[in-house]
């Protein structure tokens, strides 16, 4: 089963992740390498699964980011998750991709927080 809506959210950061700057490489992986972040750098690991390569797979629990290479390989990025309760579950198909689109919060989390922008 896809989970495609915990994807989506990482489908907007693996863009973001590879269009940063570079400064050292990260061997083997054919992919622009990325400048030194601390825990959120990019690592390939051993990664079982039967989802096709190109697939993203999120698990909150690990706080991590899967990018499917082969049915055996992953590259690996630390992110960060919502609180509890604002999570996303179940599945979405990614219907478009937009460059550093505009965002403004939404008027409920304007509510809950007054001091965010409009």
């Amino acid at each position: 089963m896809r989970r495609i809506a915990t994807r989506l959210a990482g489908a907007c950061l693996i863009g973001i992740a590879l269009a940063v700057p570079c400064d050292f490489a990260d061997a083997g992986s054919g992919l622009p390498p990325l400048p030194a972040m601390g825990p959120s750098l990019r690592k390939t690991v051993a990664f079982q699964t039967g989802e096709q390569p190109g697939t993203i797979i999120i698990r909150k629990n690990e706080k991590a980011l899967y990018l499917v290479t082969n049915k055996s390989q992953a590259l690996r990025y630390q992110i960060s998750v919502g609180r509890d309760g604002f999570g996303w579950t179940g599945t979405v198909k990614v219907a478009a991709k937009t460059e550093w689109p505009e965002w403004r919060p939404p008027k409920e989390m304007r509510v809950r927080q007054p001091d965010l922008p409009a």
